[in-house]
């Protein structure tokens, strides 16, 4: 079976691995395993081939289990790129670490914590994300997924901003959407009409030269923080709305964050201060 090869095949080269790193200083014999390791590592790529031609059980989670072995042993022949490059044992490290991951012996695995967690969480953060005409599908199913993990309120999604039923959003999210509300909003100076009616005070993330630092921000709750398109920003008419421009401090040449990425640090300040 498909299994069983990958596996030894996996426990070979790691076995190739530790031998390289043991007789390092004998230069011969060092060139000698690591020609053999990379010739083994080139190997796996047949097994990206091989799990169509073996015999499957046709139950549905013997053939999902073979397709994960299969994307992970492609994967695994991606570390053929280190071939020439290792000039010290040390760095072997790079090569055994994701095979001893893949093989279940690895310490890290017990370090890091993967899984999503099945409680429901407290009381949302009375804090709600407002995403004003973003092109990028992924860019709005990453900030999805930050805004879910630090439990926020909702978001809105205004203006030509892709919404989760879009395949690119789905695939950044991953499964995020399921957790937080999330609704197509009208065009965003009429939302933040309405969220003002209900007594949000509405905070625009914003390169304006008069923005405040979000180091000096104090929220107030509930609270609604707008994020504008990736090139041109958030629209004029919606920034006269906000009660306040506020902008993440840089300290490099470029002025600007992908909007993803200035998302998830505002989020995670706003939460933080809240909580202190």
């Amino acid at each position: 079976m498909f299994k069983n090869k990958y596996t030894l095949k996996l426990e070979y080269i790691l076995a190739l691995c530790l031998q390289a790193k043991e007789h390092w200083g004998e230069e011969l014999k060092k060139d000698l395993l690591l020609s053999q390791l990379f010739d083994e590592l080139e190997s796996l790529q047949d097994f990206t081939n091989d799990f169509t031609n073996d015999s499957v059980d046709d139950s549905t989670d013997d053939t999902t289990r073979g397709l994960t072995d299969q994307a992970h042993a492609h994967h695994l022949y991606g570390l053929t790129r280190l071939k020439g490059t290792l000039r010290n044992p040390d760095q072997l490290q790079h090569i055994m670490t994701p095979l001893k991951r893949e093989l279940n012996k690895s310490d890290l695995d017990q370090q890091i914590d993967t899984n999503d967690k099945t409680l429901s969480p407290s009381t949302p953060f009375k804090i709600s994300i407002v995403l004003e005409n973003l092109r990028s599908a992924f860019n709005v199913g990453s900030i999805i997924r930050t805004a879910e993990s630090f439990n926020l309120e909702r978001v809105y999604l205004s203006g030509y901003t892709a919404t989760p039923d879009s395949e690119k959003v789905l695939k950044s999210s991953m499964g995020a959407e399921k957790n937080i509300p999330w609704e197509p909003g009208p065009d965003t100076p009429e939302l933040i009409r309405n969220l003002k009616a209900k007594g949000y005070e509405i905070v625009a993330i914003e390169t304006a030269k008069n923005a405040l630092s979000l180091e000096a921000f104090i929220p107030t709750h509930p609270t609604a923080v707008i994020f504008g398109n990736e090139r041109f920003g958030i629209s004029k008419e919606t920034l006269t709305e906000a009660d306040h421009i506020v902008r993440v401090p840089l300290y490099g040449k470029k002025n600007s964050l992908n909007v993803a990425t200035c998302a998830g640090i505002v989020i995670n300040t706003l939460v933080t201060k809240t909580i202190e």
